[in-house]
């Protein structure tokens, strides 16, 4: 699987998937066992993905960088990836061609 970078995201994601939908550990569990005594991250994770949500249905480049630093900027460490500071980094992570191909 480390060979494979394709298989191995797939494989964390839907290990994700199911411990989110099992009876016993849902999201709050599945976010607790990430943050550990952090536990404020859990709220911020939990709107980062709504908003995360929102800008994939409106195809929002900008909001995509607002919902993914939200924990980052809104957290005690106020440490989120400025677009301004850091735009070859958001180019990578973000390219137009996301944009306009329509993922």
């Amino acid at each position: 699987m480390l060979a494979d970078n394709d298989t191995s995201v797939w494989t964390h994601c839907n290990y994700f998937q199911y411990l989110t939908t099992e009876k016993y550990f849902k999201l709050d569990g599945c976010l607790g066992a990430q943050v550990g005594s952090h536990t404020v991250y859990k709220g911020l994770f939990k709107e980062g993905a709504k908003l995360l949500e929102n800008a994939y249905n409106d195809n929002d480049r900008s909001a995509y960088i607002y919902a993914l630093n939200y924990a980052r900027t809104n957290s005690p460490k106020n440490n989120g990836i400025s677009e301004k500071l850091f735009p070859d980094f958001w180019q990578f992570i973000l390219p137009d061609s996301w944009f306009t191909l329509g993922f």
